[in-house]
């Protein structure tokens, strides 16, 4: 991942294109969403995530139900498995205010690059039935 589009999550910073957030994304981020979203595009259980990601059940139960957050590495393993780019899973995740800052042209990227996953993911599951 290069350019506009890369994130980075690491010590709490998230960047994209031309800014910095320093933990305000990481105290507004929907993880619940994150995880809910990336789990169905590849049809996913919860265990099935759960085992992917060698963690427990309870703990991916527990970040979709908005009782506790993701490590980094653990987001970094959802991007792994799911194969969804960490970018777009801290997009996916983001609050309506996070991204005020997003210039049109990375927003127009990242929108076509989540598009191409989403169909690429259907295509994938239509072709496993």
């Amino acid at each position: 991942m290069t350019g506009a589009t890369q994130f980075s999550v690491q010590k709490g910073l998230f960047w994209h294109g031309p800014f910095w957030k320093e933990n305000s994304a990481r105290k507004t981020m929907d993880y619940s969403r994150i995880f809910k979203i990336a789990r169905s595009t590849k049809k996913f259980s919860q265990k099935e995530l759960a085992k992917a990601l060698a963690v427990d059940a309870s703990y991916v139960s527990k970040i979709e139900s908005g009782e506790s957050n993701p490590s980094t590495k653990t987001l970094e393993l959802l991007s792994e498995k799911t194969e969804i780019p960490l970018y777009l899973l801290i997009l996916l995740g983001s609050e309506k205010n996070d991204l005020k800052s997003v210039e049109p042209s990375a927003a127009h990227k990242i929108g076509n690059d989540l598009l191409n996953i989403l169909i690429s993911s259907q295509v994938q599951s239509g072709a496993k039935k």
